[in-house]
């Protein structure tokens, strides 16, 4: 079991054993836990569908956000672990009982879960930690509440509240729990045999059974009120029920109407009666209005839940609501919908919340499915393709990046060069770059070749005369296809063809006119001159490599951009290991590592643990290096335990590919080491 699955089975039998623990002796045994650990073993100890089920829904969640959600990509597995091993807290039923108590103003599971996390050991850790374990608890406890199994019994436990705040004052501890156990079995039996004489009662009444909270709150009442009669207390409750029903049928309890509107309707027809048609009008029109000003706010909290519960489809079937009260005008919809797809796309790409860039795929669909001619069909298109885009490039398969290139091909079809030639190199591009992100992650070059057409065929629209900043952006992003393409190759025709790319963009993505970007191209014409450097025999490529990264350097600061800058650092470090490694001395190789160091200051194992190991692993190559030139044993004992932590951390975390490049210097590392007399 890796380390994440770990994590979230942890998580899971954790809050399976908090509710075991407070639904009363559900494990099989002692009513105390001694910390998570203690509820993580009650936990694993439950048997029975609904507990699997919860376990594996909580396990299944946290998983997925240490894999996928960008805001927690950084959090450390390991230290995970540790947390939630504590033992600082011994836990019982009393104890977690009167923390969800705070289910008065909190869901009960969310009551819970803030409980348990309040006692983890928190110790200098990080924001995206803390929020990952309290997230991931209130999952859990949500799967666990949601289980119909686990219903009637937290119903029960809704009803301690009130027994203990009863009870608080005239009971001991002792007596409150023997007092809640006898409560709870005869709730039990009073709903059991309620459900039994369904048959004898009215069919108002029947409804009403449907309406659980309703009922398990009666039953309560009269278990409490009648505690030494259960004949009473069953007819006494089923007396309540009829009575209910009765006064429902009648219209004296709020039914299908709300309250509210028979009031207005009857003011209208008094205003009627007197003659006063116009007031009555006025009205109607105020009530229409506060009855619309209800609904987006209803729908606004529906959108809000849809967050709390994750539910794209949900979000934007509450957006597709509010649209025609917001904009009553059909024609005018479809532009107000485009502006609502940029909030949930922008938002999501510049904060990096998968999820809201989930519901802009949605509603860039509704778009599409609501696009009345070409033009909208292709705006919509072009917007389910980036949304689309965004979310692949986040994640590690190819599926929505496959989506996109199709949403892109189909806008095409409407987006004609002939008709609307910048719309269509838009979508060239943007399928360019699509496609670029596909190359890379296949071993193959067809997407790449299929990138750079793309690129290309976007140029001759996007001029340098007619949009020279876009045409700036192309050349980057046909450079960086054909860069990929290059490393792939064993000449140096595409490498040479992807640096001319790269110097025409800083033609027009100036330092003065566009910073970062001039930085990033900086960057990647680095990459592109660092690889064509190792294939060639002389230096002036990596010279020239070195001064493109530390020129992005100058934009790319460690205040501005903390990992940007490490990783440039990074790269930086590379092209001078290189060059050390083709000259006589040491100073190109102590600059490297220099470099390294630097990275690893934003580098650090807590926040990017695969980067850390990376850079780790590239110090430790020029450390070897240097510590062979000065005959350094121990420097070169350092750099091979620095290969190998490298090449664990990297083969644990699923980047194989890295983990054996460091692998295979492990050798000649104990080579070097003997040589210079080391053990």
């Amino acid at each position: 079991m890796s380390t994440v699955e770990k994590v979230g089975t942890q998580v899971g039998n954790t809050c399976v054993g908090a509710f075991a623990l407070i639904l009363g002796d559900a494990s099989g045994g002692a009513l105390v836990a001694q910390g998570l650990v203690g509820l993580a073993a009650i936990g694993a100890a439950v048997r029975g569908d609904s507990a699997r089920r919860a376990c594996t829904s909580a396990r299944e969640k946290t998983i997925a956000a240490l894999k996928a959600d960008p805001e927690f990509r950084h959090v450390n597995p390991d230290r995970l672990v540790v947390l939630l091993s504590s033992e600082t807290t011994v836990f019982n039923r009393a104890d977690l009982v009167a923390a969800s108590e705070a289910a008065a103003d909190l869901d009960l599971d969310a009551a819970l879960a803030r409980a348990i996390h309040a006692t983890l050991p928190f110790d200098g850790d990080d924001a995206a930690t803390v929020r990952l374990l309290l997230l991931a608890l209130e999952a859990g406890m949500r799967a666990c509440n949601q289980d119909k199994a686990f219903k009637q019994e937290v119903q029960a436990v809704q009803i301690l509240h009130i027994l203990q705040e009863m009870s608080a004052t005239r009971t001991t501890g002792e007596d409150t729990n023997a007092r809640v156990r006898d409560l709870e079995r005869k709730v039990e039996s009073l709903l059991a045999a309620l459900e039994a004489d369904r048959p004898r009662l009215s069919p108002f009444a029947q409804t009403l059974l449907e309406n659980e909270s309703f009922i398990v709150a009666l039953a309560f009442r009269y278990a409490e009120g009648s505690t030494g009669d259960f004949d009473a207390a069953l007819r006494g409750l089923e007396r309540a029920v009829e009575v209910a029903a009765e006064a429902r049928a009648r219209g004296q309890l709020p039914a299908n109407t709300d309250d509210a509107v028979n009031d207005v309707i009857a003011r209208v027809d008094a205003l009627n009666d007197e003659g006063r048609i116009d007031s009555a009008a006025e009205l109607l029109a105020e009530e229409e209005a506060r009855v619309e000003a209800g609904l987006l706010r209803l729908y606004d909290k529906g959108i809000a839940q849809a967050i709390l519960t994750r539910d794209a489809d949900a979000a934007c079937a509450y957006e597709l609501k509010k649209l025609p009260l917001e904009v009553p005008d059909p024609a005018a919809q479809f532009e107000a919908l485009r502006a609502v797809w940029g909030t949930w796309y922008e938002r999501g790409r510049d904060r990096g919340l998968n999820f809201d860039l989930e519901v802009s795929v949605a509603i860039a669909r509704a778009c599409l499915s609501r696009a009345a001619d070409a033009d909208q069909r292709g705006y919509a298109g072009n917007y389910l393709g980036i949304s689309l885009q965004t979310l692949g490039e986040r994640e590690a398969g190819t599926e929505r990046l496959e989506q996109a290139v199709a949403a892109y091909e189909a806008a095409l079809e409407e987006r004609t060069r002939d008709r609307v030639p910048l719309d269509w190199a838009t979508t060239q591009m943007n399928l360019g770059t699509a496609l670029q992100t596909l190359g890379q992650r296949e071993t193959g070059t067809e997407r790449l070749e299929q990138a750079v057409a793309a690129c290309e065929a976007a140029l001759e629209e996007w001029t340098r005369d007619r949009v020279p900043l876009d045409w700036a952006m192309t050349q980057m992003n046909l450079g960086n296809a054909l860069a990929t393409l290059g490393q792939r190759e064993t000449g140096t025709g595409r490498l040479e063809q992807a640096v001319a790319a790269y110097e025409a963009a800083l033609e027009e993505w100036t330092r003065d006119r566009v910073p970062l970007d001039w930085a990033m191209t900086q960057m990647n014409l680095g990459n592109a001159l660092q690889t064509l450097g190792q294939r060639e025999t002389g230096t002036e490529r990596l010279e020239q490599a070195v001064a493109a990264y530390k020129a992005a350097l100058e934009e790319r600061t460690r205040d501005r951009l903390p990992l940007d800058w490490a990783t440039t650092q990074n790269n930086l470090g590379n092209a001078l290991a290189t060059l050390g490694e083709r000259e006589t001395g040491t100073e190109r190789l102590e600059q490297a590592v220099a470099a390294y160091e630097a990275a690893l200051e934003e580098y650090t194992r807590d926040r990017v643990p695969l980067d850390w190991a990376n850079t780790r692993g590239n110090e430790a190559l020029a450390l070897l290096v240097l510590a062979a030139r000065r005959e350094d044993v121990a420097l070169a004992v350092r750099a091979r335990d620095q290969l190998a932590e490298a090449e664990a951390v990297l083969r644990d975390g699923g980047h194989v590919a890295w983990a054996d490049t460091f692998a295979r210097q492990l050798p000649a590392a104990d080579a070097i080491i003997a040589r210079l007399g080391g053990g």
